[in-house]
């Protein structure tokens, strides 16, 4: 059961909750700590592996370095779960990253933990893509996150996306020319 985050993940975006609840899962069921595996690809802030040691995750955790495109997506693809952290700052309602769009187009539910009323969560309330917990909603990480595990076990662990071609580079760069032509005239 992995769950992957790709890309920075700076002080702002250490999920400290999330550390907690997966140790707390790990503690009260074996059968998750025995198939738990985290997936951290790209460059890391020495708090966030300072938590993960404090929660005592660093033997289900895989630290990646810089990697190809190609093998992000790969990454992507083959994990259960893919994690994305906004920042937890002010303009967090109004992040919507790169990664976010390529997460949606992998098929992977998203645990997005950030604001429950910004622009990520909408769009993926919206789509169906993933399930959205504020920075500091253990109880919800928790509930989810042994939902999908069950599915996970089940072997019907998905996304139940829907209509997200409408957020795709080719739909979005449409809508953008079409509003440019629009203002020009």
């Amino acid at each position: 059961f992995s769950i992957a985050h790709i890309g920075t993940m700076v002080k702002t975006r250490n999920p400290v909750k999330l550390w907690k609840v997966l140790r707390k899962l790990k503690e009260l069921d074996s059968s998750f700590a025995s198939q738990l595996e985290i997936k951290i690809v790209g460059s890391i802030d020495y708090s966030v592996r300072q938590s993960i040691e404090e929660n005592q995750l660093t033997a289900m955790v895989s630290f990646i370095n810089y990697v190809d495109h190609d093998v992000v997506i790969r990454y992507q693809k083959e994990s259960q779960v893919l994690l994305l952290v906004l920042n937890d700052s002010k303009n967090a309602r109004g992040i919507l990253t790169g990664k976010f769009f390529e997460y949606m187009a992998s098929g992977r539910p998203i645990l997005c933990i950030g604001p429950e009323d910004g622009d990520a969560a909408a769009i993926i309330k919206e789509t169906g893509v993933g399930e959205v917990c504020d920075f500091n909603d253990e109880e919800k990480m928790s509930r989810i996150i042994l939902q999908w595990f069950a599915e996970f076990k089940e072997g019907r662990l998905m996304a139940h996306s829907h209509d997200i071609e409408r957020y795709s580079r080719g739909a979005l760069t449409k809508q953008l020319v079409t509003l440019l032509d629009r203002i020009s005239k």
